[in-house]
Formats: structure tokens, C-alpha cells, sequence
């Protein structure tokens, strides 16, 4: 009786975790056109980004239709802007590939740096820009 019991709890707890691995924070960013310096651009490569206006920096994020890759922080401080990019959805997504061009407002104006971070990994930015 007391294993059969354990066992309940056991499963319910996987179930729980399981669950909870699919909530995603929320994405800071504002899905907009594709800037037109960009569309000829290799969009192939690590999320290219352009700067818009002296606040407005977009990234063009990827991903498929049921895990989009999302912007979730921005750190400003000492000159660089550290974006907090994550990946929704979980082990199983679609083949569909698709690019997201995201807007993003940057509280204290224009970095001499841009970060990106992905996975615990910080990439480094060349930004284009637009104006």
C-alpha cells in the first residue's frame, strides 16, 4: 500500500515539472516589419540587428511557429545593453523556420554595446545602422 502511494506522488510530482517547464516569461519585444536594410541581408546568421531611431534597436529572432525564440530582459548599464533572448517551447517543435523581426526600447538611448544572451552564452553585436 505504501509503495503504490509513493508511486502516485512520484508521478505527479514528473507531471508538475514537466508542466512547469512550459511556461516561458514574457517577451519585451514588439513584433514589426522587416527593416528594409535588412531585407537583403543573410538572415542565415546570429540574429541580425539594426538600430532605428537612438531608443529603438531591432533584432530579427527565429525560431519555428511553436518555438520562437524571444526577447525577455534588457540590462543597461556601463555603456552595454545585455538582451536576454530565450527560446520557448519545449523537446518537440515544428520543422518551420521563420524570422521575427522584434523591436526593442532601450531606456537610456544608444549602448556603445550590444550583448546578446542565449543559453548562458554572450554574443557580442555589430549593429547596423538605419538612419
Amino acid at each position: 500500500m505504501r509503495i503504490r502511494g509513493m508511486t502516485g506522488c512520484l508521478a505527479a510530482a514528473v507531471v508538475a515539472t514537466a508542466l512547469s517547464g512550459c511556461v516561458s516569461p514574457p517577451s519585451i519585444g514588439e513584433p514589426v516589419e522587416m527593416p528594409d536594410v535588412l531585407v537583403e541581408y543573410d538572415l542565415t546568421g546570429d540574429y541580425p540587428a539594426v538600430w532605428e531611431a537612438p531608443d529603438r534597436l531591432t533584432i530579427v529572432l527565429g525560431g519555428s511557429s511553436s518555438c520562437p525564440t524571444i526577447a525577455t530582459r534588457i540590462d543597461e548599464g556601463d555603456g552595454v545593453a545585455r538582451v536576454t533572448l530565450h527560446r520557448q517551447g519545449g523537446l518537440a517543435c515544428t520543422a518551420d523556420l521563420l524570422t521575427v523581426p522584434t523591436a526593442l526600447r532601450l531606456q537610456d538611448g544608444r549602448p556603445d554595446a550590444v550583448v546578446l544572451l542565449l543559453d548562458g552564452e554572450e554574443y557580442p553585436k555589430e549593429i547596423v545602422d538605419a538612419r
